[in-house]
């Protein structure tokens, strides 16, 4: 990879880390933004997942200019209508974007494995979005909150432990809390990030709107 696609890989990482902080705490506030980047960031992944499973087969494999014009595309693409169907855009977001972190989760090996990972996925993430069209404000601050904070520690927790004295924190961390269950040091960096975050964020979102 070239020193110049190192640059753009960060650049991407800051501003999903950004966009996830703004829907963390700002999430109700800035709805139509939160709706917005929420789904610049859906397809931002959703881009790299299909450059991922089809580059090989039209021969792009390897090639970065393509990898980011096929995630460019996507994530102005899913970003542009998210803000056109602003709050029916929840419910295709929230479905999609559980759905996909459901199974990438899950990591399921199997045809079978993966598709009962995707169905479960798809429900839960229907159901939070009918939840939030409907119900709204709770809905909407808590449903931005976790978004934010997963879409954040996607971003951070990879750089994060790749140094020693944090792995060795979130590992005592992960024998304190759960004991003799072995979590994994991204498993349990992802999770408590996830969790402070998510926290703090509908705490402030709740003083502020």
């Amino acid at each position: 990879m070239s020193y110049g696609f190192d640059i753009a890989g960060s650049i991407s990482i800051l501003i999903l880390a950004v966009a996830g902080l703004v829907i963390c705490f700002s999430g109700y506030r800035f709805f139509r933004l939160s709706i917005t980047l929420l789904g610049g960031a859906l397809g931002f992944f959703a881009g790299k997942f299909v450059f991922e499973h089809f580059a090989l087969v039209v021969g792009l494999e390897g090639n970065d200019v393509a990898r980011w014009v096929t995630i460019g595309i996507f994530a102005v693409a899913f970003g542009g209508a998210a803000f056109a169907l602003y709050l029916k855009a929840i419910v295709a977001i929230a479905t999609i974007g559980v759905g996909f972190w459901f199974s990438s989760s899950y990591n399921a090996q199997d045809a079978k494995g993966i598709a009962i990972s995707w169905l479960i996925g798809l429900g839960i993430g229907l159901a939070v979005g009918l939840t939030v069209y409907y119900v709204q404000k709770w809905a909407i601050i808590i449903t931005t909150a976790a978004a934010g904070a997963k879409i954040f520690a996607s971003q951070i927790v990879p750089l994060i432990i790749t140094f020693e004295p944090v792995q060795q924190v979130f590992t005592w961390l992960g024998d304190l809390i759960f004991p003799d269950q072995n979590v994994a040091v991204f498993v349990m960096a992802s999770g408590l990030i996830v969790v402070v975050l998510m926290t703090a964020g509908i705490v402030v979102q709740a003083k502020k709107d």
